[in-house]
């Protein structure tokens, strides 16, 4: 039933469903990755995207792309573009989740309502993150895994950097 609880499948499981018919990473899902996704977990819905990372003399700015892809019929039935500096990464997370619950039939967020802020930040994490990003960008998986290994280990409490080098470590094989 949709109401207003999303439940959300990791990163590994869906990757390794993608996996078991030799799905690369891609901006939509096939038609058959739908069905094996639909398959194991049940899923009503797939949420794929992209990012982009480009600097502007000092600035690092992060595009976000995600599309919602009905699971069954493979249709896709929203998006949601947000762009913003590396610093603005939570706020941007969070402004994407508020757009996304609407497609996806769940109650909208309150209005006025943030979303919680579960991620810190150093300064010295949030540089080897954003270098881990850009590596991914640029298909230097090796320089984004060690880059992402760091700004795990300097912010070890934050979802965001763990689900990132979870990437990575899937991409490079490990």
């Amino acid at each position: 039933s949709r109401d207003d609880t999303l439940r959300v499948a990791s990163l590994e499981a869906v990757s390794s469903a993608c996996a078991d018919i030799g799905e690369a990473p891609s901006a939509t899902a096939s038609p058959e990755a739908l069905r094996h996704i639909t398959t194991l977990l049940g899923s009503e819905h797939v949420l794929v995207g992209s990012s982009r990372i480009a600097t502007n003399g000092d600035a690092t700015i992060v595009t976000i792309d995600m599309c919602v892809q009905d699971a069954h019929t493979g249709e896709i039935v929203g998006t949601v573009l947000e762009t913003g500096s590396i610093a603005e990464l939570p706020d941007l997370a969070a402004r994407i989740a508020i757009r996304i619950r609407p497609i996806l039939g769940a109650l909208p967020a309150q209005r006025g309502a943030r979303a919680p802020r579960l991620e810190t930040w150093s300064p010295a994490g949030l540089e080897a993150y954003s270098r881990g990003l850009a590596s991914l960008g640029e298909k230097r998986i090796d320089d984004a895994v060690s880059a992402l290994r760091l700004a795990a280990t300097t912010d070890a409490r934050n979802p965001t950097v763990r689900l990132a080098l979870s990437h990575a470590l899937w991409l490079s094989g490990d």
